[in-house]
């Protein structure tokens, strides 16, 4: 415990003494979100018992949310690095050790509510029946009409890059930034904004160094009401400020009655209830939503809800239908969705092999329908809460799946970018019994963060701007990209972009804390295979092993409480990170063991549903084993994780015949008089993409699985060869092994300078 640095965080408003409300091991950044989300971070004192073994990461991968796999190649000529952010509220560095959470409460005031409208509607029944829902549930609420802000000054220009958009009334911004301090000063919490863009402009117009460099244009010109939450320009907003992004008076009334079916579902003293959608939204085999998943728990999400319903890749239960019905029919309270959007759905990848994958929509504008009570929906999902179309059109047709959701009575308040936003990958590698551990610093981290805080807040607006507050007081969000537009910080672009649409006063429902681990243990893995070699891209930022067994051994998983689910996949990648499929092998329920064995082979992946509980394992099953007097190989996409060239069968330490090019597995006769047989690949592209000497140490147990010693020798009859090719069951290729053998080596060597084009194509 007093190993390490002590640090110690003092919060500009912590008083004299706290309450004591965390004392323990954190050993993650999420763990650490986990313990602070939902507290003001101003009121806070934190003693850090820092572990000096711990370092920093210095690279990071960046992806967006949008669903384009041109940006994806762009994202890679951008090089993120941390940057030296020191703010009045700044919290250094705070990875892992132990740590003691203490709380100053600032006392229970009541809550005071100010609703902006333009003058033509402040006298309408949807504005008067909404102030007389939240005066019955004890909030001060006073209705202010926007020609009484014409009086206010003009604040100064907000401290950022900003745009010119033709038609925005700067000077009207900068009045509403006074009166928003007004508000501060007179003890309101919470502001409501009822207008569109061009009625009600937002507080600037910010200009994306990274998005103008990317992909431009409208992108690249970011609406934004922080300022309105933050008047004094310091970067820790004051006021929960909400906007409904619409006038119309039968949409507002809409939104008032589903604000009626909200409060009443919240004084049934539910136990709120979780949807969380998300797979491989980056194409990526490290499973991006589903990483997220697993680590709902480190966040301290899993125990505060009654029940979570996991739609994810590998389950196989992402497609429009079935998240279109979840969503507009499921009993939730809240919706978390980690997928692309491109301002109009939610759109997640669906691998189909190199050529057939591709992105698709799984809820739309077009699907979106009224729910009995409405959800309070979150996500990271590109464009989809812009609001300013009114002003500013759109890259996209209106209205974004936000309004839409909100107009509908489908959601209640909708939480999200309106623009594009950026995930940060700062490691990715394994824990324990290949546990897959992805560290996420950007825009997912953020709305995690908000979920978490709306489970430990009385209201939507305090969850959100203590969540905000924290999100940009933490070092390791503040990345920096260089571009030919200039720097940008992407934690700034997250932060000015994040919205809340809909009523920042709505209350929540409450949730008491709850502890369910789950321990997972492997058998029957003699080897392990390094992250270096599985996500070669990122070198120098991953860890961990992955559990490797030869085809003679089964792989036992275990589980300390029976699954509701469990399914095994073998995943089949493009040049070792591009996910191109997934076919399901094993799938069971209430269960607590897993056996994998037979011809099981090659890269696998187990996910499992655990109380609350998302697990998410990878595994490696390959080698050579005899089958009724043939030799079978299996898992040869783990031997050729770079390439899909073909792989020389050895006899006896020569080279007997050829096992083609993109095959996963393979069945020939066993060669005469073979006493050691071997496969291998004719180049091992590890050695070329890492240190030579490292990848050659790191490849010996993937050698081993594919040696087989079969002692004595003997005589076996030549016969026809088989293989599997891709991830088809039914494609299987034949060819004449000894005779053809010559003609055979020229076909490979032609099919393979194809390939290289092909690939060269792809990426260009």
């Amino acid at each position: 415990m007093n190993s390490g640095r002590v640090l110690v965080f003092v919060g500009t408003d912590y008083g004299e003494s706290g309450k004591l409300v965390y004392r323990g091991y954190v050993e993650s950044l999420q763990q650490l979100i986990g313990v602070l989300a939902g507290y003001d971070i101003d009121r806070v004192k934190i003693v850090f018992y820092k572990e000096e073994s711990v370092g920093s990461h210095f690279k990071a991968r960046l992806f967006t949310f949008y669903p384009s796999k041109e940006l994806v190649d762009k994202l890679k000529n951008l090089h993120p690095r941390p940057i030296g952010f020191h703010g009045a509220s700044s919290l250094e560095g705070f990875s892992k050790g132990y740590v003691e959470v203490y709380f100053a409460d600032g006392g229970e005031d009541r809550k005071r509510l100010a609703i902006l409208v333009p003058d033509n509607i402040a006298y309408a029944k949807p504005v008067w029946e909404l102030v007389k829902v939240h005066r019955g549930l004890g909030v001060d609420v006073h209705v202010f009409m926007l020609s009484e802000v014409d009086r206010y000054k003009p604040a100064e220009k907000p401290p950022v890059q900003l745009a010119n958009v033709t038609d925005y009334n700067e000077v009207l911004a900068r009045k509403i930034v006074s009166f928003a301090k007004f508000l501060t000063e007179q003890g309101y919490h919470y502001l409501l904004i009822v207008g569109d863009a061009a009625t009600i402009p937002p507080s600037a117009y910010y200009r994306s160094p990274t998005l103008e460099t990317i992909i431009g244009n409208w992108y690249a010109i970011v609406p934004t009401d922080f300022f309105y939450a933050d008047p004094d320009y310091d970067m820790k907003p004051e006021l929960a400020v909400g906007r409904i992004p619409f006038t119309n008076t039968t949409l507002l009334q809409q939104y008032v009655d589903a604000l009626r079916s909200w409060i009443s579902y919240v004084e049934k003293n539910r136990k709120p209830r979780l949807l969380f959608v998300g797979g491989a939204p980056f194409a990526w085999t490290a499973f991006f939503g589903e990483s997220v998943a697993v680590q709902l728990a480190d966040l301290d999400i899993v125990g505060r809800v009654s029940s979570i319903d996991y739609y994810t890749r590998l389950l196989g239960n992402i497609n429009e239908n079935s998240v279109s019905e979840a969503i507009n029919h499921g009993d939730y309270t809240f919706v978390f969705t980690v997928v692309h959007g491109d301002g109009r759905s939610f759109i997640d990848f669906f691998p189909a092999g190199v050529y057939g994958s591709d992105f698709k929509e799984v809820y739309s504008v077009e699907k979106v329908s009224k729910r009995r009570t409405p959800v309070i929906v979150l996500s990271p999902a590109c464009v989809n809460a812009a609001w300013d179309y009114t002003l500013l059109p759109s890259a996209f047709r209106p209205p974004s799946l936000a309004a839409a959701m909100l107009a509908k009575g489908a959601a209640i308040a909708y939480l999200g970018p309106s623009r594009v936003d950026f995930e940060l990958i700062s490691s990715v590698g394994f824990g324990d019994n290949g546990l897959l551990k992805v560290d996420f610093r950007g825009a997912t981290l953020l709305y995690a963060t908000i979920l978490k805080a709306a489970l430990h807040s009385e209201t939507l607006g305090d969850a959100w701007i203590n969540a905000l507050k924290l999100y940009y007081s933490l070092k390791e969000t503040h990345y920096e990209v260089s571009t030919p537009r200039g720097w940008e910080d992407l934690a700034l672009l997250n932060l000015l972009q994040a919205t809340l649409l809909g009523d920042p006063a709505i209350p929540l429902p409450k949730t008491e804390a709850s502890k369910s681990k789950v321990d997972v243990s492997v058998n029957g893995a003699q080897y392990s295979v390094s992250a270096k070699l599985v996500f070669p891209e990122e070198y120098q930022m991953v860890e961990g092993t992955m559990p490797l067994a030869s085809l003679n051994q089964q792989l036992i998983v275990r589980l300390s409480r029976p699954a509701k689910e469990v399914v095994v996949c073998r995943i089949y990648t493009y040049a070792t990170e591009f996910l191109i499929g997934v076919e399901k092998v094993f799938e069971d329920s209430y269960t607590t063991s897993i056996v994998i064995g037979g011809n099981v082979g090659g890269i696998l992946r187990v996910a499992a549903i655990v109380g609350n509980n998302y697990i998410h394992l990878a595994l490696a099953r390959a080698g050579l084993a005899i089958e009724n007097n043939k030799l079978k190989i299996v898992g040869l996409d783990l031997l050729k994780l770079f390439s899909s060239e073909p792989a020389a069968i050895l006899v006896n330490g020569k080279l007997y015949t050829i096992a083609p090019g993109g095959l996963t597995s393979y069945t020939i006769t066993l060669p005469p008089t073979a006493s050691t047989i071997a496969v291998k690949p004719f180049t091992y592209y590890q050695v070329l993409a890492i240190d030579p000497s490292e990848a050659e140490k790191l490849l010996q147990p993937i050698e081993k699985v594919f040696t087989l010693e079969l002692g004595k020798t003997a005589k076996w009859r030549v016969e026809t060869v088989g293989g599997k090719l891709g991830f088809s069951e039914a494609i299987r290729e034949h060819v004449e092994t000894m005779g053809v053998l010559a003609s055979l080596i020229a076909l490979l060597v032609f099919r393979e300078a194809v390939i290289l084009f092909l690939k060269r194509k792809s990426l260009s």
